[in-house]
């Protein structure tokens, strides 16, 4: 790895080959246009641990280090990224330092027995679970790390957190809450949520042009100012059948300014 001077152009440049330690094979690096050779040497350091040729050998990829290239490889959202992030932070930060084939099978299941006596929702710590065997999964596809993450099996619920997800309204019970909500909107938005089991964000992206034939077309799961439209987790349509009170009663939206069925005109 070397920082060289453009002469033509003044400038400086970074080049260098990256060995993938799994596969053996070398891919070529290359950033132009750097000011200074502070600038350049900076990036050149940066781009050095990204791609994990620091000279070292794959075993001393730290676990935070393999997260990073999992998430870009994935080509996960700023917001997923975060959200990854503040789960490693809270329930697997002890590890996150350490090389990643450092971490047994052995520290693996003790760490979920921890996990079990931690704060928080069992679903959240199952989701805390998926997140560090995806990382693990990936270090083994790429580098051949050992995926002593595959023992790791999802906690159970409590009882408690059973009967918890099993609590819904009657439609008596409903309709005392739709009772008193003033704004009409609103009445209708949480009509359609509840009559259609629909996810609040996939409402709230519906569009006007989803609603045809007595049934909604669900193709996307938020709307973002900044980022626009979302597709659904599983990147799947799907259609849900209106009943006649509720078809009856969206048709007042129809007609009202913007694309968006609920919200108006922007994301």
């Amino acid at each position: 790895m070397s920082v060289y001077k453009d002469k033509a152009r003044g400038t400086y440049y970074v080049s260098y080959s990256v060995k993938n330690p799994a596969t053996g094979k070398y891919k070529h690096i290359c950033k132009r246009g750097f000011q200074s050779k502070k600038e350049a040497k900076k990036w050149e350091v940066d781009s050095y641990e990204r791609n994990l040729v620091t000279g070292r050998a794959a075993k001393d990829i730290s676990f935070r280090t393999v997260a990073e290239q999992w998430e870009q490889a994935c080509q996960c959202s700023l917001e997923v990224q975060q959200k990854h992030k503040a789960h490693f932070e809270k329930r697997f930060h002890d590890f996150q330092d350490r090389a990643i084939e450092s971490i047994s099978k052995a520290d693996l299941i003790q760490w979920r027995s921890d996990l079990i006596d931690c704060e928080g929702a069992t679903r959240t710590k199952n989701t805390t679970i998926s997140y560090v065997k995806g990382v693990f999964k990936f270090a083994n596809d790429i580098y051949g790390i050992p995926n002593n993450a595959i023992s790791l099996r999802s906690l159970k619920r409590s009882d408690e957190e059973v009967m918890q997800e099993m609590e819904v309204w009657t439609p008596e019970e409903f309709n005392r809450f739709l009772a008193m909500v003033d704004d009409r909107v609103y009445q209708l938005y949480f009509e359609f949520l509840f009559w259609t089991g629909c996810r609040k964000g996939e409402a709230l992206a519906l569009q006007k042009n989803d609603i045809s034939e007595q049934c909604a077309t669900i193709r996307y799961s938020k709307r973002d100012q900044r980022d626009g439209l979302k597709p659904t987790k599983t990147k799947t349509i799907r259609r849900i059948k209106l009943d006649v009170t509720l078809w009856n009663d969206i048709q007042e939206l129809m007609d009202s300014d913007g694309p968006y069925l609920f919200g108006g005109k922007i994301a």
